[in-house]
């Protein structure tokens, strides 16, 4: 095919290779961002989640445990988690 192309237009089979080369580079520098992203999101709500437990203990230690009750066990934590760490959309919903 691409001879066919090369025979009617000289130079285009040349074009159309270094096309799909660029688009491959390209597809996996996408790749690569989104499994960045992922684990970015993935320590980030680990990081979150540990200072509202952190912020949880040091509140009751300093002798306000209703507000350590209420950073511990509200359910701040898991909806935390759930802003930072979505499902994928292939995976279907939750």
């Amino acid at each position: 095919m691409l001879k066919k192309y090369e025979e009617v237009l000289p130079g285009s089979a040349d074009r159309i290779v270094s096309l799909a080369e660029n688009e491959q580079k390209i597809q996996g520098r996408i790749t690569k961002n989104i499994a960045r992203n992922d684990s970015l999101r993935v320590y980030g709500s680990i990081v979150v989640s540990g200072l509202l437990v952190a912020g949880a203990v040091f509140c009751a230690y300093i002798g306000e445990p209703w507000v350590g009750g209420l950073l511990g066990t509200s359910g701040i934590i898991p909806s935390i988690l759930k802003a930072f760490v979505k499902p994928n959309e292939k995976d279907g919903p939750e």
